[in-house]
């Protein structure tokens, strides 16, 4: 048996897959997925660090699908750069899920009194500053306006 070459993609999850299946467009999400992920560059990098979080159980199925298509419509539908603006966000993106998923809440319906609960944890777990916490702030902004349309 030979070893997968590198720009092999491996599937999504069936529990992925099929909370996909409920969004909007999702074959072109998913043959978004594997272009990104078979390019080289840093939004690869953090999409397939994204999905081992999301392997080890630290990102729901929904969470993981809602991200990728919300990442797919911030490159393809709004031109933002996957390698930066998007690969930032996605990463904020992810922390505020899996932050969620920690404290027993549903990322899709948190107060305001969660984010600021979630602005207080990067600021004393992890020593983010306030210029970094407030970029977390706006990709968090940016992906609920888009959930929410």
């Amino acid at each position: 048996m030979s070893a997968p070459r590198s720009r092999d993609v491996a599937p999504l999850s069936a529990g992925v897959a099929a909370a996909l299946s409920l969004l909007p467009a999702a074959s072109d999400v998913e043959r978004f997925r594997g272009e990104a992920l078979r390019a080289p560059g840093r939004f690869a990098a953090r999409m397939q660090g994204i999905e081992r979080l999301h392997g080890a159980g630290k990102l729901s199925d929904a969470g993981m699908a809602e991200l990728w298509t919300w990442a797919a419509y911030a490159v393809v539908v709004r031109g933002s750069p996957a390698d930066t603006s998007v690969n930032e966000y996605a990463r904020a993106i992810a922390r505020l899920m899996e932050w969620a998923q920690a404290q027993g809440l549903d990322y899709g319906a948190l107060t305001t009194a969660d984010f600021d609960q979630w602005q207080k944890w990067l600021a004393l777990t992890h020593r983010n500053g306030r210029d970094w916490r407030g970029v977390q702030l706006a990709a968090a902004r940016q992906f609920y306006l888009w959930r929410f349309t």
